[in-house]
C-alpha cells in the first residue's frame, strides 16, 4: 500500500489482480494495456493518469465512489495547481504504479518490464519539463 497526498487529500493506493477487477467493470478494458497505450502517446496529461490512481484507491477502499463522483468529491477542497502541478500529481502516481505493480526483481523481463521502464520515463520527462 501506498499514501500519496495529491492536491492536498491523502490517497492510499494498492496495486494487485482486484485492481484489473476494478478498471474493466468501470473503465473497460484492461488495466496493464490503458497503462502502456498512456505511456506510449508523446505527451501525457493528469487527466491519463487520474483514473489509475482511482483504480488503486477502489482497490485499497471497497468504499470508494465511481471515477466520475470521485473526481467531484468534496475532498479535493484543497485543490490548488500551483501548490502541486501537473507533472509532480503524474510523478506521484508513476511512482504508486511501479512501486505497487513492479516491485520485484522478477519484473526486470518481458512485457511487465517494458511497461515498468515506460513509466519511470514518463515521469522523468515530466520532472524535467
Amino acid at each position: 500500500m501506498r499514501t500519496a497526498r495529491i492536491w492536498g487529500r491523502d490517497l492510499e493506493m494498492v496495486g494487485g489482480p482486484y485492481t484489473f477487477v476494478v478498471w474493466e467493470r468501470e473503465r473497460g478494458g484492461d488495466f496493464l494495456a490503458a497503462l502502456s497505450d498512456v505511456q506510449r502517446r508523446e505527451r501525457v496529461t493528469v487527466s491519463d493518469y487520474l483514473p489509475f490512481a482511482w483504480a488503486m484507491c477502489a482497490t485499497a477502499d471497497d468504499g470508494t465512489p465511481g471515477y466520475d463522483e470521485w473526481c467531484r468529491s468534496p475532498e479535493w477542497s484543497a485543490f490548488d495547481i500551483s501548490e502541486q502541478g501537473a507533472g509532480d500529481v503524474i510523478a506521484v502516481i508513476s511512482s504508486a504504479l511501479v512501486a505497487e505493480f513492479f516491485p520485484s526483481a522478477k519484473a526486470g523481463r518481458g512485457p511487465l518490464a517494458r511497461i515498468r521502464r515506460l513509466v519511470r520515463r514518463a515521469a522523468r520527462r515530466l520532472r524535467r519539463a
